[in-house]
């Protein structure tokens, strides 16, 4: 999902709005609920993913650590 958002098009500011007949906070609010109602992509659909497409891949610490091995 992290694909490359520079070559995305950027429709006018306020196209989407006038098209839907609303204003620019009401399609900013349904925009960001839809956004956070989609479910986070998994590691799957990362790998479906074309070879061109860019990816920011930074997992989370796992938290372990090393043990101590006494001689």
């Amino acid at each position: 999902m992290a694909a490359d958002l520079d070559r995305v098009p950027v429709p006018r500011r306020g196209e989407r709005a006038e098209r839907n007949h609303r204003s620019l906070e009401a399609e900013a609010r349904i925009i960001l609920e839809d956004a956070a109602a989609r479910p986070e992509p998994t590691m799957l659909d990362y790998l479906a993913m074309p070879e061109t497409a860019h990816i920011d891949f930074e997992p989370e610490r796992l938290g372990i650590r090393q043990r101590e091995i006494e001689f």
